[in-house]
């Protein structure tokens, strides 16, 4: 059996709104100015820290423009310590942007140093963001449990899905670092498709196995599990910066995916 591994927004400055089409089909557009900044570490460049820079400077822009919804997950980590076990409640809190970029400019980037002598890329820019009211589809849905809230190092992970409609499936895991790396569909399953219950892996090939990152302190992290369902076939990155994911989502009409995150603690 082969096993893969998981450890794993200010001041809108101008402008026009222009409205386009019948009330059906409304399109609001406005150049929004936004603001990022990365720090420059040993295990990334100037230019790649100047990246995740400027995509968190456009998210800035669609926050100012259209704001964000607000939701959360309440699950139950149990531990234990000598003879106790303790099982308190985790409230998971996330949110969700509405908004495309289609343009940018007047964009500057600058390398300085702050007053702890880190190095950091600062960008700003001006982004032309468009909306069209979209609500979501209530009639597809997308209901999402982990097998457990709480992984020891080497313990297996499976996620059951049950949508309410045919649709197309990727899960992702985000890790301490906010990187997301992609687990499903993979070389040992590779049909996303689901048009019911599923548990995933399906296959006896392989299988999700916790892993505690070395390198890192304490004795507890926690990661997330994204789970995007959409209408269409997506073809996904096998990584994505938080940033540029979420990015990636607001290309996608809200009544075309369904998108559910659940949590978990992952211990040494």
């Amino acid at each position: 059996m082969e096993y893969i591994s998981i450890g794993i927004g200010l001041l809108r400055l101008l402008f026009d709104a222009h409205v386009y089409g019948a009330s059906a089909d409304i399109l609001i557009e406005e150049w929004v100015y936004g603001r990022g900044s990365y720090i420059i570490h040993s295990e990334i460049t100037e230019a790649q820290a100047c990246a995740k820079a400027e995509s968190r400077a456009k998210l800035d822009a669609i926050h100012s423009f259209n704001g964000e919804y607000i939701a959360s997950d309440t699950f139950m980590a149990c531990k234990e310590k000598d003879d106790n076990v303790e099982c308190p409640l985790h409230t998971f809190t996330w949110s969700m942007l509405d908004g495309l970029i289609s343009g940018v400019r007047n964009k500057t980037v600058r390398a300085t140093e702050n007053l702890e002598d880190q190095r950091i890329c600062r960008v700003t820019l001006e982004a032309r963001v468009s909306t069209r009211p979209e609500p979501f589809d209530p009639n597809f849905d997308l209901q999402v449990r982990l097998s457990t809230a709480t992984l020891r190092h080497g313990d297996p992970l499976t996620i059951e899905v049950e949508p309410t409609q045919p649709m197309y499936l990727n899960i992702l895991v985000e890790d301490y670092s906010h990187t997301l790396t992609k687990i499903f569909p993979n070389q040992f399953e590779e049909e996303s498709h689901t048009t019911s219950g599923r548990v995933i892996p399906s296959s006896e090939a392989y299988n999700f196995v916790a892993e505690f990152p070395s390198h890192l302190s304490g004795n507890d992290a926690q990661e997330i599990v994204h789970v995007l369902g959409t209408r269409d076939p997506l073809l996904l990155l096998a990584q994505y910066s938080i940033e540029d994911f979420n990015l990636k989502l607001l290309e996608l009409p809200n009544s075309k995916k369904r998108y559910v995150k659940k949590a978990y603690r992952l211990v040494k």
